[in-house]
Order: C-alpha cells, then structure tokens, then sequence
C-alpha cells in the first residue's frame, strides 16, 4: 500500500473532503501483477488528533517499483472549493514481495581515494558525496528529522563537524587538540554526543548542538566510546572496555548509573538504539567474528540476526524500525546492507568496490512515517 497524505489541522478539516473528487496526479510509482486500484480514505495518520486525508495505491499481490519519491493529491470540498497538497510518498507495503523501506542512510566510503561522508536512499540508489574534501570525513549521525548530519573530520586532528543534510554549511563544533569522534544527535536535535581523548583517555562527552557547553559523563580509566542515544533523549549506551574486554553500557543521559548490559566474555560494541526503546542492537564477537546481535533494552535476550562466516558490524535501525542497517565484507569488500529487523533478506545496498562503512539512518515525513 502507498499511501500520501495531506494533514488534517484547526485550520482545515479534512472531513468535508469530497472522496470522489480526490485525484493522485502525477504519482511516480509503478505497480505490478494487481489492479493498482486508487482508494481515498480519512484517518488521524500523524496522532494529533485532527483527521488526515490519505489517498493510496493499493497492490498486495505485486512489488512496487518507484523512481521518484513525491506525489499531488487535488480535489475539492463538498461546498466545491479546490484543494491541492503535495507530500513525500509513505512506503508501507502490504502483503507485496517487496518494498522500499524509507529514509535516508548516511556512511563514509573510500571510494574516492580518501575518506568521504555519502548520504543515499534507503534503496541505495542517490548514492552522494557530501563533503567532497581532502581531509577524512568518516562516523556521519542523521538527525531524527534527517535535517542535519554530524561527523568527524580529520583536519590535524579529529574534530566534530555538522552540516545541512544535502552536505552544505559545514561548521566546526569542536576545537581541542585532542582527538573527539563518533558524534550521536540526541532524539530533539538540541545535543550531541561523542567521544574525546580530551582527558587522557577515550571518554564520552555532551555538548549542544552548537558545540557549546562540552560536559563529560563517563569518569573511568578505561576506553569508552560509540554512544548512542535511546529515543527518549534519558538513557545513553555505549562502548566500555572497562571490564578488561568490550561491553556494551547504558547509563543516564547526565552520565549517572551505569549498567553492563552484555557482560559476555567476547567483545561487544557499536550499539543502537531501536526506534521504539525496546531494544539495542549491536556487534558481537561472540561467535569467532563479528556479528549483529539485537537484545532486549535491560540486556536480556541476545539474537543473532546475520549468523554469516563474513564480519557484519555497525548496524543502524531504520526509522520505523522495521530493518537494520549494517557493514558487512561478504562480498569481498566492506558494502552497506539491510535487513529485516529479524535478520531476514540482507540485501547489499551500495554495490561498490570501494570501502563503505558505519551506516546512520535517518529521516521522518510529514505524514508521520519514514519517508526516502
């Protein structure tokens, strides 16, 4: 089902829509082996309380193919009034062998000879360089509203940089002689945090989302790093080598309580949050190479999602948290993957021979779905 929808507010209710008036003009997707029928319907798609119109192809024998990503919806209110709203197209495939998930995922590549920070559709396809600069431009994090992208550079020394989704107004955050890497937005985009070395010894650290007010959260002689916020902005996990191997952490958003999660004598790292807080993904070592693993969000049940002889590591939840991104060498070199949130159908999304590696996914309509 592909569904568009033209938000209901105070200022215009939805309700006096005349159904059968409603056109989709333009829609840019092609299905195959069914009707395609064209249905229009009202629901509160975004849970503000305001009823939405949603107008939606409907195909649940076919697979939808699409190249573009908006569609116009016109039409006219009982009284005879015109109405017209455009919006990004929601893929929420129903019963279909197949769907484009939406968003977009951030990675670095060595494809052009040094390292860059790409940005591509959740298909793969748009594949971008967004910084296009001589320095390394490596660990991107989209913000949840996929308006903004933080990353290391390493001009002299690494340091943390933001810049507009499509690789414009690039600004310095951080300026310390020491090395400070692997930003993370926090949910409301007002805060990042990220590692430093800045105190000796590999630290997490917090600071606004204009690189003021830098505050440490982690106090330990051990390395920790690759931070990642749970979505509702209180809880960080993180990487700890404080128990003389790697373990994945959570502690409090002001760095109070922390917990060992993993506790496994193999090394664990790289977690991710899901979308929902349900649940973290992460790597595991745990099987004589790296692996993707998800477990409950206290620590309890640990799956291995990618069970391959090949590395999978770095995985990245997709918006909606239906699949997982994540860096795999299985074929030959490191691509970027994604699977379904159970491990099922792995597909290479980025098909390169050049290096592609630490997927961020990011990005939400305004229909309230993920969107590419």
């Amino acid at each position: 089902v592909i569904p568009v929808a033209v938000l209901g507010t105070a200022d215009f209710d939805v309700t006096q829509v005349d159904l059968s008036t409603v056109q989709l003009e333009g829609m840019p997707v092609q299905s195959a082996g069914g009707s395609g029928k064209l249905q229009a319907n009202i629901e509160d798609v975004n849970s503000d309380g305001f009823d939405d119109l949603v107008v939606q192809i409907g195909d649940v024998v076919g697979t939808f193919t699409g190249s573009e990503t908006t569609a116009t919806l016109t039409g006219s209110l009982r009284d005879g009034t015109a109405i017209e709203g455009s919006d990004a197209i929601c893929l929420l495939a129903v019963g279909c062998e197949s769907s484009a998930v939406a968003g977009r995922i951030a990675f670095f590549s060595f494809r052009d000879g040094n390292l860059e920070t790409y940005v591509m559709d959740a298909r793969g396809t748009k594949q971008t360089n967004l910084t296009n600069h001589p320095a390394a431009d490596l660990f991107p994090s989209l913000s949840s509203d996929g308006t903004r992208i933080t990353f290391t550079r390493h001009d002299g020394n690494a340091e943390i940089y933001v810049m507009d989704a499509d690789g414009s107004n690039p600004v310095r955050l951080t300026n310390h002689p020491s090395y400070d890497a692997q930003p993370s937005w926090s949910p409301d985009g007002t805060r990042i945090t990220f590692y430093s070395e800045r105190d000796g010894n590999a630290e997490i650290y917090v600071m606004d989302a204009d690189g003021s007010n830098p505050v440490r959260l982690t106090n330990h002689p051990s390395y920790d790093a690759q931070p990642s916020w749970s979505p509702d902005g209180t809880r960080i996990t993180f990487y700890s080598g404080r128990d003389s191997n790697g373990e994945i952490y959570v502690m409090n958003a002001d760095g109070s309580d922390p917990v060992n999660l993993t506790n496994h004598p193999a090394n664990d790292g790289s977690p991710a949050w899901s979308p929902d807080g349900m649940r973290v993904a992460f790597t595991s070592y745990r099987d004589g190479n790296a692996e993707i693993y998800v477990m409950d969000a206290d620590g309890s049940n640990s799956i291995n999602l990618t069970n391959h002889p090949a590395d999978d590591q770095v995985p990245a939840w997709s918006p909606d948290g239906s699949q997982v991104a994540f860096t795999s060498d299985r074929d030959g070199n490191f691509e970027i993957y994604a699977m379904n949130a159970d491990g099922s159908k792995p597909v290479n999304l980025t098909s390169h021979p050049g290096i592609d590696f630490w997927p961020s996914w990011g990005g939400v309509s305004r229909c309230g779905r993920s969107v590419p």
